[in-house]
């Protein structure tokens, strides 16, 4: 198949949305079984990144990357530096939509998460860039505008499991020390996009924020004590919790269970 594609992309010149959507459904069917294709693919997945003239290849080109990264796992890391450097460069242009840059937010948590070696020279300008964004998810759309709200809904959801990835990578490779400088603002944030009053988070996002949460308690333990026992954390952290214990998934209430018990052992801790 990939000689296929090849040929596709000699026969007209470039590569096209359709042939990259292909591409990585490929690299999703057989996994790292796709590594030895990704040597000769990634010039042209290169170029379709950076090809800001054509915004459906762009959007396309992400699509397939993060397809990629997913399939390979740590076996992308070879390639991890040049995607990292691509996907932060398009967020800075402006020509690039708003749904495209909540991609690139998405595949840049996929590469902390696997690509974890590689990573932490990127973190700072990686979490500047993913706070910035953050800061902008928590416009408030006009309750007419459905295009908007789904957009911002679908931001938060990519930030936290972005935040989430991330924060696993680092604890993988014993650096998560190097996450602690962000922590406190990532808590207010966790608790600002699940108020139900001004954002109406949907289950999906509630889920991702409560288990970030949960996250911290366990990967930082009684350092987070001071923050997990103010009045304002545990009055949102119960109402958070109490809202997936209610509801009728049992993905959500295994979740809240065990963040309360990361969250209970932290309290208590000496």
């Amino acid at each position: 198949l990939m000689f296929l594609f090849a040929d596709l992309m000699t026969a007209k010149g470039g590569v096209t949305p359709e042939i990259l959507a292909a591409v990585g459904a490929l690299a999703g069917a057989i996994g790292d079984k796709f590594e030895p294709h990704l040597e000769n693919f990634f010039k042209y997945l290169k170029y379709a990144l950076g090809n800001v003239a054509e915004p459906t290849c762009v959007k396309s080109a992400i699509l397939c990357l993060a397809d990629i990264i997913r399939a390979l796992e740590g076996k992308f890391s070879a390639y991890a530096e040049e995607s990292i450097q691509a996907l932060v460069e398009l967020t800075k242009n402006e020509s690039v939509d708003e749904s495209t840059k909540s991609h690139i937010i998405l595949a840049l948590g996929d590469i902390g998460l696997y690509c974890k070696e590689q990573f932490p020279n990127h973190l700072v300008p990686v979490m500047e860039l993913l706070n910035s964004a953050a800061q902008h998810s928590l416009t408030v759309a006009p309750e007419d505008d459905y295009e908007q709200i789904e957009y911002l809904d679908i931001l938060r959801e990519n930030l936290v499991e972005a935040y989430t990835g991330i924060l696993h990578g680092l604890n993988e490779i014993q650096m998560s020390k190097n996450y602690g400088p962000y922590i406190p603002d990532l808590i207010k944030y966790m608790l600002i996009i699940s108020d139900e009053a001004k954002y109406q988070p949907t289950l999906d996002l509630l889920k991702s924020a409560v288990g970030f949460l949960g996250d911290l308690a366990y990967i930082y333990g009684g350092d987070l004590k001071t923050q997990f026992t103010t009045p304002e954390f545990q009055a949102q952290a119960e109402n958070m919790i109490s809202k997936l214990q209610k509801c009728n998934r049992q993905d959500c209430k295994g979740i809240a269970t065990w963040t309360t018990e990361q969250i209970t052992i932290v309290v208590k801790s000496e």
